[in-house]
């Protein structure tokens, strides 16, 4: 074994080591098991030891319910996956992480986590959709678990551990029902809340927030200034929000300078995350 380096038992299994190979430029760790009294041994594809040891323990387990050492089944494709995202130059940390999310939730399906990744055809996606509709997820976010599952497969692809790679369509948004909108009582029940919250940060001689709102000068009688601007941004947020139906992040986002008039109405011309212009009608607050 002089062409073997850092060998090292795998816990939890039965006599099975992952090493480094001699004189290799790019040190992949291997696997060394037993089966049927014979050595075998497999690449973990991976130069992270963790990983390797996780990758053998799974192989481990599968000989021992009989699956072929030869195959890879679909949570050790999944780590492999991650892995090279990880290291891939490029990937942006929210991608990663909207990956890893979809990750987790495909390896909660237990229908196919020790099934050769070969055999994940159309009929366990359909199976994974119908498991994830069970849990009352969006079409939105089953969507992101899609793309997760065709950029692994695709991956799965390149890498030789699959030929063909299963069709995945999207969940159509239009199928999803609705989810209801605020009536007039809950938005006045919030706007309450956001007043009485911050009700205190004015002094006694500003009697009423429609004071203020009627134009009264800020630094009128104001016991705690900071407060009262934060009581301020969040009710022009929630405004906002309420009549443009605009994300946070779009308004996290917005200057003075994207505010224009246009035919009567006040707009604000933003960008998509995509690049795409984009104009909103900021809807006035309707007086009742």
């Amino acid at each position: 074994m002089a062409h073997r380096l850092n060998i090292q038992d795998v816990p939890n299994t039965e006599n099975v080591k992952i090493f480094l190979r001699n004189g290799v430029k790019k040190p992949i760790w291997q696997i060394l098991l037993y089966k049927d009294q014979t050595e075998v041994i497999k690449s973990s594809k991976t130069t992270s030891q963790s990983q390797a040891i996780k990758i053998a323990q799974e192989m481990f387990k599968a000989s021992q319910r009989g699956i072929k050492l030869d195959a890879i089944n679909f949570e050790q494709a999944c780590v492999l996956f991650i892995e090279h995202l990880e290291k891939k130059s490029g990937t942006k940390a929210n991608t990663l992480r909207d990956r890893k999310t979809s990750n987790r939730a495909c390896l909660t399906f237990d229908d196919w986590k020790d099934v050769d990744i070969k055999k994940v055809d159309e009929d366990y996606i359909e199976d994974f959709i119908e498991f994830r509709q069970d849990q009352d997820k969006s079409a939105s976010t089953i969507n992101s678990d899609l793309t997760f599952l065709r950029q692994l497969f695709e991956f799965c692809r390149r890498k030789k551990y699959v030929y063909d790679v299963p069709k995945i369509k999207n969940v159509s948004l239009k199928d999803q029902e609705a989810r209801p909108s605020f009536s007039m009582q809950e938005i006045r029940q919030i706007a309450r809340h956001l007043n009485q919250k911050y009700q205190n940060s004015f002094n006694a001689n500003v009697k009423s927030f429609s004071l203020v709102m009627m134009g009264a000068p800020l630094s009128l009688s104001m016991e705690k200034p900071k407060e009262v601007e934060k009581w301020l941004m969040l009710k022009a947020l929630f405004w906002l929000m309420y009549g443009t139906g605009a994300r946070p992040s779009t308004l996290a986002r917005l200057k003075v300078s994207n505010l224009q008039k246009s035919k009567g109405h006040w707009t604000f011309v933003g960008r998509t995350n995509k690049g795409k212009k984009r104009e909103q009608i900021i809807v006035p607050r309707r007086r009742t």
